[in-house]
């Protein structure tokens, strides 16, 4: 605002000294005036930098004309107490600023009141002031502050609009702004999801607490709803983190409108999420927001051209029927989870003793699986795959066993996926390779030397290039060609890591290795696109195998995978072979090779050293 000037046409006979009377406490500082703004956060102006403008530290103060006398600046400095700085315009171009206290401090004595009184204010303005146009975002105005000249790091500053006066600023309320948004983004940090700003684990703590402490003072219920997202390892891995990062960004919008504003929504990290919903003493709306989560979650997610599906596996524990702890509702929750990831995903289960059971052994085999290598209870068995028309030994595919010493054999079907899921399958599976290595090298010191070895990888080896480069280092070390080993890839694999996966396999041909794509026929790939990998040969999957020559559908599927294979050169083992009838139907059909029960069980490392013996021994008799 301006201020109008004072008349002055008596201004030689006006007494000064009522104006300083209270001097000291004129001088005392004062309260500034503020400008309203609106009510925004400093958790807002975190989350959103731009709001973060030197305007939100703009004061506004009166301005004056440089002729205006001091005498009625002085004035305005007594009759507004809340005024400490006065700004000198003219046409709305900032030419400085006048302090008050340095107004006082000069005016202090009558010798200077009695000199200066009747100057203008011009005389008395600090020019070399610090200005500052009102858009600039406080962190990069801090910036320019701090490369700037000494003599302009004042108590204020000058803040412009288009280069016409605004306000002015303290450089103080400056230093303040910068630590609370400071200790917000601090705050932010550990409380907040940075991916989707929902709750982290942290707060989802502090949230549950509170909610725990509310129910029973009110003999209400909370619910706990432990979140996972099928289907998203797939998105990640086939589009990518960023398009993974959007799934996860459109998850946490969806799960928001799938409950009240009161209820608490956290991303507990990777994709799972964890939601608390408090409740009357029924729990009738639990129902109503699980049935709204699936059914939203189920939707579609467009990206581009395509339509990206995901599911949510929820398990729920409530407060107090299944416990009072936090620890043992969170956990009890996450049991209901893994129920429902394991029973067909895509639905909600609440928490029951009756599962909690096969939880526990699951749980258990993690924790003797971080110690199988240490415990040495991995061992090798070996399954012999024959040549179809020779019917002689002309592979043998490595097969991983594990022997528990309380659980006795444990099925590899159950225990490899969670070596994979734990992050233990690399260092099994360098262990495999290793030791099918030793099995090669027994067999060339015992004069078998025209036999290849099949050995499984799994996908977190074949998409890491240093468990690549790692195989490689092993064949080095113990002076083996890579040509005698076929590497075992599942058709899966390939589709949800093509590129890395692509780039891993050429580093591995180049040393000459072979590669086979093993349960053909369950992936949905084309021969063609595998043969863009540089694959070798493919396994047709028992699934396909187990009904032939009897169920027609089966009998079209694998002639028509032998034909297009030949077609591109590839060779073709089929595996599951159980019967003569089946051996007579593949060999009419051309295939390459056969594996199977019918043919010869997997076989202990001796054993198959005996059979291969058998077999060199026969042909050198021939």
């Amino acid at each position: 605002m301006n201020a109008a000037p004072a008349k002055t046409e008596n201004i030689e006979t006006i007494n000064l000294d009522p104006y300083f009377i209270n001097f000291k406490e004129l001088l005392k500082p004062k309260d500034f005036f503020m400008p309203q703004k609106s009510e925004t956060t400093i958790i807002d102006l975190v989350m959103d930098p731009k709001q973060s403008t030197v305007e939100i530290i703009a004061i506004h103060v009166p301005t004056i004309q440089p002729q205006m006398p001091c005498l009625n600046v002085l004035s305005i400095f007594h009759d507004q107490s809340e005024i400490n700085v006065i700004a000198v315009t003219e046409n709305n171009i900032p030419l400085g600023l006048v302090n008050r206290r340095q107004m006082l401090e000069i005016f202090s004595t009558p010798y200077s009141r009695e000199l200066h009184h009747k100057h203008s204010i011009v005389d008395f303005v600090q020019r070399n002031t610090f200005i500052v146009e009102k858009g600039i975002n406080l962190h990069d105005l801090s910036q320019i502050i701090i490369q700037s000249p000494d003599y302009l790091k004042k108590e204020y500053f000058i803040i412009t609009s288009n280069n016409q006066y605004y306000a002015v600023g303290r450089f103080v309320d400056l230093l303040e702004q910068l630590t609370l948004a400071k200790q917000a983004q601090l705050f932010i940090l550990a409380h907040y999801d940075q991916l989707t700003g929902l709750a982290n684990r942290l707060l989802f703590h502090d949230r549950l607490q509170q909610a725990i402490s509310s129910a029973e003072r009110s003999n209400d219920k909370v619910a706990l709803l432990y979140i996972d997202l099928d289907g998203f390892k797939f998105i990640n891995d086939t589009y990518g983190h960023n398009v993974g990062d959007m799934v996860l960004i459109e998850t946490a919008h969806r799960l928001r409108a799938c409950v009240r504003q009161a209820d608490t929504v956290s991303r507990l990290g990777g994709d799972e999420f964890a939601i608390i919903l408090t409740l009357s003493s029924d729990n009738k709306n639990v129902l109503r927001i699980l049935n709204n989560i699936l059914l939203s979650i189920r939707e579609p997610i467009k990206y581009h051209q395509h339509d990206l599906h995901v599911g949510a596996s929820i398990g729920i524990s409530l407060f107090p029927d299944d416990s009072v702890l936090i620890d043992d509702l969170i956990k009890k929750a996450d049991i209901a989870m893994y129920y429902v990831k394991e029973n067909g995903k895509n639905a909600f289960k609440y928490f029951s003793n009756e599962f909690n059971e096969k939880i526990m052994e699951r749980s258990f085999i993690e924790i003797q699986l971080r110690k199988v290598l240490l415990n040495n209870q991995l061992y090798l068995v070996y399954q012999p795959i024959l040549d179809s028309k020779t019917r002689k030994i002309v592979s043998i595919e490595t097969l991983l066993r594990w022997y528990h010493p309380e659980k006795g054999n444990i099925a590899p079907d159950y225990f490899i996926p969670i070596a994979e899921e734990i992050g233990m399958i690399i260092d099994i599976g360098k262990w495999v390779f290793k030791n099918a290595c030793l099995q090669y090298k027994r067999l060339y010191d015992l004069g078998v030397c025209d036999i290849n070895i099949s050995v499984n990888l799994s996908m977190k080896q074949i998409s890491s290039t240093t468990a690549v480069k790692g195989l490689i280092e092993i064949l080095r070390q113990l002076d083996i060609p890579a040509d005698r080993f076929t590497l075992e890839l599942t058709e899966t694999q390939l589709i949800k890591n093509y590129k890395k996966i692509i780039e891993n396999m050429q580093i591995l041909k180049k040393e000459g290795f072979s590669f086979s794509i093993d349960d053909f026929g369950t992936g949905y790939s084309s021969l063609s696109y595998l043969l863009k990998l540089s694959v070798d040969e493919v396994k047709i999957d028992k699934i396909f195998i187990e009904n032939l020559p009897e169920l027609s559908e089966n009998r079209k599927l694998v002639s028509g995978i032998i034909a297009m294979s030949h077609a591109l050169r590839l060779c073709v083992v089929a595996e599951g072979v159980e019967s003569q009838a089946q051996v007579d139907y593949l060999l009419n059909k051309g295939c390459n090779k056969l594996q199977g029960y019918f043919l010869y069980r997997p076989v202990s490392s001796d054993v198959i050293c005996e059979l291969l013996l058998m077999q060199e021994n026969d042909r050198l008799i021939a």
